[in-house]
């Protein structure tokens, strides 16, 4: 009779804890589901919703500007002019002219050969004359100031001058 009181006690003690792990944390879930629930019913009519920390979170309507903006319209501001001269390519002439009667330095840049560029990480290079080339490095006197998807932007004497990369075949991109 021993036997079937403790074989009694330990299925009483099992049903209790499967009662308790699986059966009150589902009637609790649910009843914060239902506080939740009208928690953001309520938000939902003030344009408002219930964040999971429980703060109020502002919800726009389809009536506010920022909906209806168009998707390709640059958040960016168009880039001012500057004082860069813009250089056509390797052996080409620099497209502003200088003004007539006044001599000054240019930089020469015709023997300069770009076979690669590589831009868009924290140290851009450049392949010019079959040498590996970066931001800082001098050549002909000019130093390398940029490297962008544009081109190569050199500074000679407090001047800028930017190199357009070209394609293979010689047509600008």
């Amino acid at each position: 009779m021993h036997k079937n009181i403790k074989t009694f006690i330990n299925c009483l003690c099992m049903s209790v804890m499967i009662v308790f792990f699986i059966v009150c944390p589902s009637v609790y879930a649910q009843a914060a589901d239902d506080k939740t629930v009208d928690n953001k019913e309520a938000a939902v009519d003030q344009n408002l919703l219930v964040s999971p920390a429980g703060k109020n979170v502002s919800v726009p309507s389809a009536d506010d500007e920022q909906s209806s903006r168009n998707p390709f319209q640059s958040y960016i501001a168009p880039e001012e002019e500057s004082a860069v001269e813009v250089i056509s390519g390797a052996g080409g002439l620099p497209q502003t002219p200088s003004p007539s009667g006044v001599s000054e330095d240019k930089f020469d840049y015709s023997s300069l050969r770009v076979t690669g560029l590589v831009w868009g990480n924290d140290m851009p290079k450049a392949i010019i004359n079959d040498q590996v080339m970066g931001i800082g490095d001098v050549i002909n006197e000019a130093k390398i100031f940029n490297i962008t998807r544009e081109g190569i932007l050199f500074e000679f004497k407090d001047k800028q001058y930017l190199m357009k990369r070209e394609s293979v075949d010689g047509k600008p991109r």
